[in-house]
């Protein structure tokens, strides 16, 4: 029994090198579309046990006992095969039995590379960066028919009124939230649960993303996977929150260091003998310019922790608002604001200071400011498995 309790602890536990090479394997080749994706399974499984209980639990009480026993059974399912997958690819079940040692290696090996593999779908870093960058691209060669169409596939809301300062907010605020939702929460589960937590999260979340709306066919039947979300969701949007703080604080002085660099030296003739003759003339400037560059992403940083702290209410998600009054702080435009969902006009407020118009230039500044996110957040995840 104690053996058998073992090799069940052993399947929640995950190495440094499985986070880091997954984290990898989803910024370079995202999501497959021949690879059957387990959102997609969850998908199926949530759809298909919700027909089947609505044909038995009619009123309000019931659907709410409904929702409740649909979380227990997408989690049940979805931990139990994680388990039993983990099991399999992490213990090396067949070096019980006698085996050739080339045969053995190579299963070892490729039962490695399946683990990495299924662990990377739990991950959405290169999906959710892309995602963005299609509507902001497509804003930018004004083509604003596709930039709704794409943008209607990452948000609820309306889209079809959105000009270009709309479709880029919207763009922004689904940048960084899902920052929390698809990179950051999947790390944090993995890193302290290993795989069956990382995919019971995804089935929270799918589960809420399909039933956890306030509407009227889901305002009782999705309360429960709603409430299980934000539960879930309540340390992961405070950490994306000091990982966009922090992202900020690196992208400043990285920028402004590179831009002295660039004009004063690499965009000139013969730049190796112009950096060796100004550093050894002007070591002092040099070290100026770059405690500069770091007073001013401090600045930066500092800015948006305060616009945090002003707005991490304000939006009606209880852990929506860190990650996007973060981003509003660190890009220094507003975000949020009355939208339409369904033909309805819901009156939300506005999340952060504008200290300049919302432009494609300022939202390509925010791409690189969740990617730097996500690599920290990547980062931490291995550092802490170490």
């Amino acid at each position: 029994m104690i053996e058998g309790f073992s090799d069940i602890s052993a399947a929640f536990s995950i190495s440094a090198i499985h986070i880091g090479l997954a984290f990898l394997i989803d910024l370079i080749m995202g999501d497959p579309r021949w690879f059957p994706h387990p959102v997609r399974f969850m998908g199926f499984l949530i759809k298909r046990t919700e027909d089947i209980l609505r044909k038995f639990l009619r009123g309000s009480l019931m659907e709410r006992i409904g929702g409740v026993i649909l979380v227990l059974i997408v989690i049940g399912i979805t931990l139990s095969l994680s388990i039993i997958l983990s099991q399999l690819l992490l213990l090396h079940w067949w070096q019980k039995e006698p085996i050739n040692s080339s045969v053995e290696g190579f299963l070892s090996f490729m039962s490695f590379v399946l683990f990495v593999f299924i662990v990377s779908t739990t991950i959405a870093t290169r999906e959710l960066i892309c995602s963005v960058k299609k509507v902001i691209d497509e804003v930018a060669a004004h083509n604003l028919f596709k930039a709704r169409q794409s943008l209607s596939m990452i948000v609820s809301r309306d889209t079809q009124r959105l000009e270009e300062e709309g479709i880029l907010r919207a763009g922004l605020e689904s940048l960084s939230e899902n920052l929390s939702d698809g990179v950051v929460a999947p790390l944090f589960y993995l890193t302290i649960g290993g795989l069956p937590l990382a995919m019971t999260y995804k089935a929270i979340n799918t589960m809420d993303s399909m039933v956890g709306y306030k509407n009227e066919r889901y305002r009782y039947f999705g309360w429960a996977a709603a409430r299980l979300d934000d539960l879930m969701n309540f340390i992961p949007a405070r950490l994306t929150s000091v990982f966009i703080m922090f992202s900020v604080f690196l992208y400043e002085v990285g920028k402004n260091i590179h831009l002295f660099f660039h004009e004063a030296i690499f965009s000139k003739p013969r730049p190796l003998r112009r950096l060796v003759i100004l550093f050894s003339l002007y070591i002092y400037d040099f070290f100026k310019i770059s405690w500069d560059s770091i007073k001013l992403g401090y600045y930066m940083a500092k800015r948006t922790f305060l616009v945090i702290m002003l707005f991490r209410l304000a939006h009606s998600s209880p852990n929506s608002g860190y990650p996007e009054a973060a981003l509003a702080g660190a890009l220094g435009v507003r975000l949020g604001g009355p939208s339409y969902y369904g033909g309805v006009l819901v009156d939300k407020p506005f999340i952060g200071v504008s200290s300049r118009p919302l432009s494609v230039e300022v939202a390509e500044e925010g791409l690189r400011i969740v990617g730097l996110a996500a690599i920290l957040a990547g980062i931490s995840s291995v550092l802490v498995r170490l």
